[in-house]
C-alpha cells in the first residue's frame, strides 16, 4: 500500500521549491498532485504561498545505492539554487529615488565564503543562493549600508501581508520600527501609528499618487497589478 501524503501548514518563509527539496521530489510532483487541487484553485502562482495555506507533501524519497563496508563511500548531491534579484536605491533630499549604480556589494550568509557582486547602472543586483538559505546580508560599500534580505518571505500579492511587504520594499512603509524616515517622501512608519490600517491606507494613497491613480487608500485589482509590476513579483 503506497504511503499517504501528509498535510503541511505553510509557515512564513516556506515556498514550493524548498518544500519539494525537503522531501526529495520535483516541485511539479507536489503542485500537480490531486491532493493539492484545492490549493491550486486558491493560489495562481505556486511560488507565492501564504502562511496558513494547507499543502500536502509526499513521503520523503529514499534512494538506494551500493555501499562498501569498512571502506570509504563517496556521495555527490546537487543542491538547487534560487535566483535573488533586487534593485538598490537611495533617496535624495526631496525623496526621489536614486539608483545605487555600479556599487560593489559583499553577500554573506549564503555560502561558506563571502561573495562579491556589483550592481548594474540601474542599481540591479542578481545572485544565486542554495535552496535552503532563508536570508542573506548584503553590504553596499558606497552607502555603507547592511541590507538583510529574507528569501521566500514575501506573501501572495493578493493577501494583505503581501501588499504590506511590497509597499515596505518599495519604501512606502516601515515595518521594522527603525525610525528611519528617509526611504520615501510620503513614507509611513507603521511602528509609530496607533492605527495600522490607517498607516497602510496612507501608504497606498502615496503609491496611488506616484502612479497617477485616484487617492482612495484602497487596493483595486488594477492597482494590485501596478504594485506587483513595480515590485517585480
Amino acid at each position: 500500500m503506497p504511503a499517504q501524503w501528509k498535510p503541511h501548514v505553510v509557515r512564513q518563509g516556506d515556498f514550493l521549491d524548498a518544500l519539494a527539496f525537503s522531501v526529495g521530489v520535483e516541485p511539479a510532483v507536489i503542485w500537480d498532485a490531486p491532493e493539492n487541487e484545492e490549493l491550486r484553485s486558491k493560489r495562481s502562482d505556486p511560488n507565492q504561498l501564504c502562511p496558513g495555506d494547507l499543502i500536502y507533501l509526499p513521503p520523503k524519497s529514499r534512494k538506494e545505492g551500493q555501499i562498501q563496508a569498512r571502506g570509504d563511500n563517496a556521495y555527490r548531491a546537487t543542491v538547487p539554487k534560487n535566483k535573488v534579484e533586487l534593485i538598490i536605491e537611495t533617496r535624495d533630499e526631496l525623496g526621489e529615488p536614486i539608483a545605487v549604480a555600479n556599487a560593489k556589494c559583499m553577500i554573506t550568509g549564503a555560502l561558506a565564503e563571502a561573495e562579491d557582486a556589483t550592481t548594474s547602472p540601474e542599481g540591479e543586483l542578481s545572485f544565486e543562493v542554495p535552496i535552503w538559505v532563508r536570508q542573506v546580508s548584503i553590504y553596499v560599500e558606497p552607502i555603507h549600508t547592511h541590507l538583510l534580505v529574507k528569501v521566500g518571505h514575501i506573501d501572495d500579492h493578493t493577501s494583505s501581508s503581501g501588499i504590506i511587504h511590497r509597499l515596505s520594499n518599495l519604501g512606502y512603509l516601515n515595518t521594522e520600527a527603525t525610525g528611519d524616515t528617509s526611504l520615501h517622501r510620503d513614507y509611513v512608519d507603521v511602528a509609530y501609528e496607533e492605527d495600522e490600517a490607517d498607516a497602510k491606507a496612507q501608504a497606498i494613497r502615496a503609491f496611488q499618487r506616484d502612479v497617477g491613480h485616484d487617492e482612495d487608500g484602497q487596493i483595486s485589482s488594477e492597482l494590485n497589478r501596478e504594485l506587483r509590476s513595480k515590485h517585480g513579483s
